[in-house]
């Protein structure tokens, strides 16, 4: 008895040690949106950077937050300064291979799922269920 104790209180600690850092790593990318998504209405003030680039009718921000891991991340304002018209585009990874893209896919997934934010004193969180990509398809995504 006292061997399947001893067994259980190890297996628990290990699961809990793997559990507790799973829950810091996604804690990380909940943050990172949360932030972007309470500075909105601001249109991304605070975290919005100096310009990176230009075009006929767009202006290209750096942005002061980004997920840890995720290739770039910048926002994007349309229309002319008075439009006010903005928008966030972060590239959290680019796979050549689908079993990869598929696991990140996944992965980041369970990482924005439960997100939670608050904008005008009203609480939003993110639901979703997961659509799994497939080879067939042509794209796959997911609406919050």
């Amino acid at each position: 008895m006292k061997r399947y104790l001893l067994l259980f209180c190890l297996l628990f600690s290990i699961s809990s040690f793997a559990q507790f850092h799973l829950a810091s790593f996604n804690k990380d990318v909940s943050n990172a949106l949360s932030k972007v998504i309470e500075d909105f209405p601001n249109h991304f003030n605070t975290i919005r950077g100096e310009i990176i680039g230009t075009g006929i009718q767009s202006k290209n921000y750096s942005c002061t937050i980004n997920i840890d891991g995720a290739d770039s991340s910048i926002i994007i304002q349309n229309g002319d300064d008075k439009d006010n018209i903005f928008s966030w585009r972060e590239v959290v990874f680019e796979a050549d291979d689908f079993d990869e893209a598929k696991l990140k896919f996944h992965e980041y997934f369970y990482k924005i799922k439960g997100t939670t934010a608050s904008v005008d004193n009203n609480k939003i969180s993110f639901e979703a269920s997961y659509d799994a990509p497939g080879e067939t398809k042509r794209f796959a995504s997911i609406l919050f």
